[in-house]
């Protein structure tokens, strides 16, 4: 039986919370476990907030510059909030694509804001 347009929308949604789940937690130790998530492809592309140009810098293209952002951003960078409750999600047969609200903050020490 083929799963409903529903069911899809809510198994890209889990998705997206395990992802979310990652950022919340920030245990470096479990980057690879996140990275599941993602197609083990050439093609699997991560933009970070600070990507300027196809694969340089944060816009990572294939899983090792995707895991090592994860892994950066867990690391050493601020906090990401995706609102999953309110995405959009659409799906056309097996391809699903969405829309969501983020918010990042950045923790800066104050030696850093005055610089």
């Amino acid at each position: 039986m083929t799963a409903s347009i529903e069911e899809k929308k809510n198994e890209v949604r889990l998705v997206l919370q395990t992802f979310q789940d990652g950022y919340t937690r920030r245990d470096v130790s479990r980057v690879a476990e996140t990275m599941q998530l993602f197609d083990d492809s050439p093609e699997t592309e991560i933009i970070g907030t600070n990507a300027m140009k196809i694969g340089k810098g944060e816009w990572c293209l294939g899983m090792e510059k995707a895991r090592c952002l994860l892994e950066s951003d867990w690391k050493d960078w601020g906090d990401v909030k995706i609102n999953v409750d309110s995405a959009r999600i659409f799906v056309y047969g097996d391809v699903a694509w969405l829309s969501a609200e983020m918010t990042t903050s950045e923790h800066l020490k104050s030696e850093e804001i005055y610089e």
